[in-house]
């Protein structure tokens, strides 16, 4: 049966498309490469699509009888049947080289479009986002080793004063409590004035610092490193307690009897208008000096030496233009003041400072050293699988002689 006339208009307009397609192919290849696009994918396909476009072309031929007797179909609906696994290909080729529906329409593959409600499907694009990282992610980050820590004490007290061993759960000493001096010149042949000398036995019990964790048996199995990270700061913590109760420990309870406890006061009555921070620390020196006590050191807040450090010599007008008293920011040596060393803690409070004959008059004594157990006899620990990390000190101090040191503040 010959071929109906709109079966001649589709084949027409089907065979003119591809031939201005293959027509406009060689003088579009180079603004194909220009825009990023996989131009010899591209190509086949579309050589692919032309070569079934001629088979079709005789096919048509065949299916005009059967074409009068079914509804009409557009030339976009048509191509759009039979060449269906064309298009979905170079839909999936366009996607992956970036190409937008307003590009493609400057170049051949515009023929392949020719239903108006055509349009590229868009998939989900691959970011970081939706790939993940780490668990449950794909993306696996750098992983710095060991856990970081914050900062800690780099001078103890302890370090400051004089350490003993104790077996003991009590230390004692024997002061002198009341001295009558009677000396006097004496007459040949007189009998000697009489003095009077007493002593009194002073002590302090050893006290107990300790604390600890809760942690997962499991967990201190399979993260090895957790365990050292823990013992190291159960021991730090019991040092920064430690430092507090030997400065200023109140001694109730199970409380430390600290220095500013047993110590005499700074007697502020010396302090004249206008003295700096050094001004201050000679006037303790001194006053240790009156009770025939000798100054072996100071010990005070670090950031209180600094501000000792920037003191400067008043010049003109501005406090600020003089020269630095202790040496200027080039000055390397160890921190004196008055040929005393001088200690700093964190463990002092800010504006707070020791002056004191350290050395035969403040000693601590250890009674056990810091360590650290694990067990899981507490509470129901053991069914949980669970443990408690404890560590835990025992020490005792004395101060032998109030007036061996002197506290005050700034």
């Amino acid at each position: 049966m010959p071929e109906s006339k709109e079966m001649e208009g589709v084949r027409d307009q089907i065979i003119g498309t591809f031939n201005e397609t293959k027509a406009d192919w060689e003088k579009r290849f180079d603004a194909l490469v220009a825009q990023g696009a996989n131009t010899e994918e591209v190509r086949e396909m579309v050589e692919r699509a032309m070569k079934r476009l001629e088979e079709t072309d005789a096919a048509i031929g065949r299916m005009g009888h059967r074409h009068q007797e079914h509804e009409q179909k557009s030339l976009g609906e048509y191509v759009g049947e039979n060449f269906k696994d064309t298009l979905d290909e170079l839909n999936a080729k366009v996607s992956r080289t970036g190409l937008t529906r307003g590009t493609l329409g400057q170049f051949p593959i515009k023929s392949f479009f020719l239903n108006p409600e055509f349009s590229a499907e868009i998939k989900t694009t691959i970011t970081s986002s939706t790939v993940g990282s780490s668990t449950p992610g794909i993306l696996v980050s750098q992983r710095v080793p060991g856990i970081v820590s914050p900062g800690i004490r780099r001078i103890r007290v302890r370090d400051l004063i004089e350490r003993f061993p104790t077996s003991s759960n009590a230390v004692e000493f024997v002061k002198e409590n009341v001295y009558t001096n009677a000396a006097s010149p004496s007459n040949e042949g007189s009998a000697a004035p009489e003095s009077a000398l007493t002593f009194t036995i002073d002590y302090e019990n050893v006290r107990r610092l300790t604390h600890f964790v809760p942690a997962s048996r499991i967990v201190l199995d399979d993260f090895v490193q957790l365990q050292n990270y823990l013992n190291g700061r159960l021991f730090d913590g019991l040092r920064d307690v430690e430092d507090n109760q030997i400065l200023s420990g109140d001694g109730t309870g199970a409380n430390l009897s600290g220095i500013s406890t047993e110590a005499d006061a700074y007697g502020t009555t010396r302090t004249q208008s206008g003295d700096t921070r050094i001004d201050i620390l000679n006037h303790c020196i001194a006053q240790l000096e009156e009770d025939n006590m000798i100054p072996t050191g100071i010990i005070m807040n670090p950031q209180d030496w600094r501000n000792i450090e920037v003191i400067k010599t008043d010049e003109g007008t501005s406090s600020n233009k003089g020269t630095y008293l202790m040496g200027g920011p080039r000055g390397q040596s160890d921190p004196f003041v008055w040929g005393l060393p001088v200690a700093t803690s964190n463990g002092v409070g800010v504006g707070t400072f020791f002056v004191g004959a350290f050395k035969g008059y403040v000693e601590l004594y250890d009674r056990m050293d810091a360590v650290v157990t694990i067990s899981t006899e507490y509470d129901d620990y053991f069914v949980k699988g669970m443990v408690a990390v404890m560590a835990e000190e025992r020490v005792a101090l004395i101060t032998k002689r109030a007036d061996a040191v002197i506290y005050g503040s700034f």
